[in-house]
């Protein structure tokens, strides 16, 4: 008995130590799920309170963001003019200078067919009831026809006056929004020109307050990296976006629209939010047409031809000429439109590409630091490659393109 004894003693506690072990490892998990749904309990209410201060303070936010993704843009040239020993300040100043007289001459262009249209508004939109009346005629018979057409005649009759009142109320609301307007271009260019004047200064600043060569060294390559997509990005859709309103002009001259060059200069601006700006110049034109054109058929073809041209531009070109370093998910670009569109309005819809870039970039430096480090060694060698082929033209020679990096 005793022998029995002494050996059950230590059977008995080796299942108690087992069942201890399986209720720790429980409750670990559980304790990390705890801690899992806290995170993400934490970050949502991060995201709530971050989109309601940028709402609440859009009007301030919203161009000094604009400024610094336009920054973004010039920044670049601007390194390469202060290289040439001009003082960045007069380099920024000219550049800000340069930047208001385009932006008044596209705006002065801008609004000589604009204003037309805008003219004969209340004659296109009579016209253009009364297209969607015979539109309705194909399907209802005769005498509903007469009856819409004398219903129609009789509403223009009675809102006439009111027309007249909601014109005065539309002046009446930008004479009040003007003041505020000014404010935020006055902000815009204050904040460009400063970014610009003091960009070096300001990525010293920022690199001053990292602890460790590590971290100034990560926050350097983020920098810069930031700087260069963005830049990059920018550039080559403006190139895209001028090609698409060259074509869009040519193409709704040919089909014999009225101020082509007007289309032609809303698919170069608009095409900057995707999906959301091509959409609103397709229901324009097709407005347009309307009114313009006599017949189904022609009315037809001008947003059509603009649909096929938008099609072309972002299925064949855009993936042709950004290539695969600024494939981006189109659900989170759509994404990215539906956040900033409710954020900020259409200047957030114009802003949501470059900062989905921003947030891209800052998230492969954050959790895939070594495909960053890899794709800066790549673009290094291509810089290289580029400056010894300039020089190789220059003397004569031959030179290999580079590898890639491993």
């Amino acid at each position: 008995m005793a022998i029995s004894e002494e050996f059950s003693q230590p059977l008995q506690v080796t299942a108690g130590s087992e069942r201890l072990t399986l209720a720790q490892r429980r409750g670990a998990s559980i304790g990390r799920l705890l801690d899992a749904g806290a995170k993400v309990s934490l970050i949502g209410l991060f995201v709530i309170v971050l989109s309601t201060a940028l709402k609440f303070a859009a009007e301030i936010l919203m161009p000094m963001t604009l400024a610094l993704i336009l920054g973004l843009l010039l920044g670049p040239g601007i390194g390469r003019i202060e290289k040439k020993g001009v003082p960045s300040t007069l380099a920024a100043l000219v550049v800000v200078l340069l930047l208001i007289a385009l932006i008044y001459l596209s705006a002065y262009a801008f609004s000589l067919p604009l204003q037309s249209w805008i003219d004969r508004a209340p004659e296109l939109w009579r016209a253009l009831q009364v297209k969607v009346i015979e539109f309705r005629a194909t399907f209802l018979q005769i005498q509903q026809v007469s009856e819409s057409l004398e219903k129609v005649a009789n509403m223009g009759d009675k809102q006439t006056p009111k027309v007249v009142l909601e014109h005065a109320g539309l002046l009446s609301s930008a004479a009040l929004s003007a003041p505020a307007l000014i404010g935020q271009a006055a902000l815009f260019l204050c904040t460009l020109f400063f970014y610009l004047a003091t960009r070096t200064q300001i990525r010293q600043g920022l690199l001053g307050l990292c602890l460790g060569r590590k971290a100034r060294l990560t926050a350097g390559r983020v920098m810069r990296d930031v700087e260069a997509r963005v830049s990059d990005y920018l550039v080559t859709i403006t190139v895209i976006n001028f090609a698409l309103g060259v074509a869009t002009t040519l193409l709704m001259w040919a089909l014999g629209l009225p101020s082509p060059s007007l289309w032609g200069a809303l698919a170069f601006v608009l095409n900057y939010a995707p999906f959301l700006g091509p959409a609103l110049l397709t229901l324009i034109l097709a407005g347009v047409s309307l009114v313009s054109f006599d017949t189904t058929l022609a009315a037809m073809a001008p947003p059509l031809a603009f649909v096929l041209l938008t099609f072309l531009e972002g299925n064949i070109l855009t993936p042709m000429v950004l290539g695969h370093r600024f494939t981006i998910n189109p659900l989170l670009v759509l994404l990215a439109l539906a956040f900033w569109l409710w954020l900020w309005g259409p200047v957030g819809a114009f802003l949501a590409v470059p900062l989905l870039v921003i947030a891209l970039v800052l998230m492969k430096h954050l959790l895939l630091p070594q495909v960053a480090l890899k794709e800066e060694a790549d673009r290094r060698a291509v810089r290289r490659y580029r400056i010894v082929r300039r020089r190789s033209k220059r003397g004569g020679g031959v030179v290999g393109r580079p590898a890639p990096a491993e």
